[in-house]
């Protein structure tokens, strides 16, 4: 282990990108998993992977609930020590696709390995099935690599691996992207190409793509889900979602631009066209097929991620990203050290890099940890209040910290009171709805009840809340609202009817 981190130094960083997970609740759609654990019944957690068609994450929560049985750890700490461990071979798998394609040594490999493991997506993954997102990502990785060894055996179990990734859609694409670059920079520097590792990679993909979207598309709840569609390749919003994920990349360019007027500045011969040679340039094309790869299912399904938008958790549509954009910038420092001698002024841009990365993940969990007081908050409020008569919730908040969906709603009352009797919804404008109530066709069915929180419902009372005391998400910063948090969001019962 003492020798593995000392070759693979980036695992340190772990520390400012995984270690908040364990102080952070389960939201989103992971409240869906956790309520499943909490009470034993799976049946919901096993309709959703079905109906979306990822009956193969499903094995994860089997594993996890048998752990939880047999050794009493909690669930929460399992999902969170899968998902760093997750976390740390993602990135390794990353430098280890570097150094094969690109051939950087184990210094740069390891800089490609940081500068992904901090890319500011991962406060993201305090949802466990966006971990889950992740696990499959590092499935097509690892099974790239073993199915380019020239071992028989090993190629065969990459291929396994990599039907297993399959379980989420984006990697259809992102493993033709990894092939494509692969053999395009072989070619081009006229070494021998993988031709049949090349066209079964093309057929493997295509194959399984047709197959799944035939026999095994999302249904029940789910139906239509993802659904690619060249009426989603509308210019504007073609280039609008192009733009969201540039962002990645352009937000960073100003850092090696200044790091090279410093060093002109400094009396250094740089000419800029040094960092356009053909291999270089080789080297970008490869880059941006994998970009382009990476992003063009969300395209087809108009969806796009910038890296400024981490209030939700659309994060999850730019999981590929730190791939190519740990590469590419990894590239352009080693080009820009090779051409220059100031090695003191090298390591500060570097560190210039990282913190800014590390600065804009910071924000993002900052916005994570306001949402998880709130929630907590809510809570502990809801058991200090006389219990409320289950029934259909609607509470009025113009500044909730996050968001708060149906069935966390309804999680929230049944963390407060021990039972599924709520169903609920955040009103934003004021508005008192009617017949706010769960649909016939969810209450018909058990498996949708425990999915949404609903076990113990049945429509008795109709409840009307206000949070009072609010304040924005600016006044929150001013007011330090993560050291005062008891004091604003009060609950106020306006209505109950029974």
């Amino acid at each position: 282990m003492q020798e593995f981190i000392k070759k693979n130094y980036f695992v340190f960083f772990v520390l400012f990108s995984g270690i908040p997970l364990f102080f952070l609740p389960n939201v989103w759609d992971g409240v869906i998993f956790d309520y499943g654990l909490i009470t034993e019944n799976l049946s919901g957690i096993k309709t959703f992977y079905k109906e979306i068609g990822s009956p193969f994450q499903l094995i994860f929560f089997y594993l996890v609930f048998f752990i939880k049985k047999i050794t009493f750890i909690p669930h929460e700490f399992l999902f969170d020590l899968f998902t760093i461990i997750v976390l740390i071979l993602f990135s390794l798998e990353i430098k280890k696709y570097s150094i094969i394609v690109f051939e950087l040594d184990n210094k740069w490999g390891n800089l490609c390995a940081i500068f992904a493991i901090t890319c500011p997506l991962w406060d993201s993954l305090i949802a466990i099935n966006l971990g889950l997102y992740l696990f499959c990502f590092y499935l097509a990785l690892l099974g790239y690599r073993l199915f380019i060894s020239k071992n028989l055996s090993i190629k065969i179990i990459g291929i396994i691996i990599i039907l297993m990734s399959f379980s989420i859609k984006s990697n259809f694409s992102f493993i033709i992207g990894l092939t494509l670059a692969h053999n395009l920079i072989l070619f081009l520097n006229k070494q021998i190409v993988n031709k049949y590792s090349l066209l079964f990679i093309l057929f493997l993909s295509t194959f399984s793509y047709l197959i799944d979207i035939n026999f095994f598309p999302p249904y029940g709840m789910f139906e239509g889900y993802n659904q690619v569609t060249l009426k989603n390749l509308d210019f504007f919003a073609l280039v609008k979602n192009v733009y969201n994920y540039s962002t990645f990349f352009v937000f960073y360019l100003w850092i090696p631009i200044f790091y090279l007027l410093i060093l002109k500045f400094k009396g250094q011969n740089i000419k800029f066209s040094s960092l356009f040679e053909k291999k270089d340039i080789i080297n970008y094309f490869a880059i941006l097929i994998i970009f382009a790869t990476s992003i063009a299912p969300y395209l087809l399904t108009n969806k796009s991620n910038d890296l400024l938008f981490f209030t939700e958790y659309m994060d999850r549509h730019a999981f590929l990203l730190p791939l190519s954009f740990g590469i590419f910038f990894t590239i352009l420092f080693k080009k820009i050290n090779d051409i220059s001698h100031l090695r003191k002024i090298h390591l500060l841009f570097l560190v210039l890099f990282l913190l800014q990365n590390l600065s804009i993940l910071s924000i993002a969990y900052y916005t994570k940890i306001e949402s998880a007081l709130f929630r907590y908050d809510f809570v502990e409020q809801l058991k200090k209040i006389e219990k409320l008569p289950g029934g259909n919730v609607q509470i009025i908040s113009s500044h909730m910290p996050g968001y708060l969906r149906h069935y966390e709603v309804s999680f929230l009352f049944f963390k407060a009171y021990g039972q599924a009797s709520w169903w609920g919804e955040v009103i934003t404008d004021k508005k008192i709805r009617e017949n706010v109530k769960p649909g016939e066709w969810i209450l018909k069915r058990d498996d949708y009840k425990t999915q949404l929180v609903l076990d113990d419902y049945y429509q008795r009372c109709s409840i009307v809340i206000q949070l009072t005391n609010e304040i924005d998400k600016f006044d929150r910063i001013l007011k330090f609202y993560i050291l005062n948090f008891r004091d604003y969001f009060k609950i106020k019962v306006l209505k109950t009817v029974c």
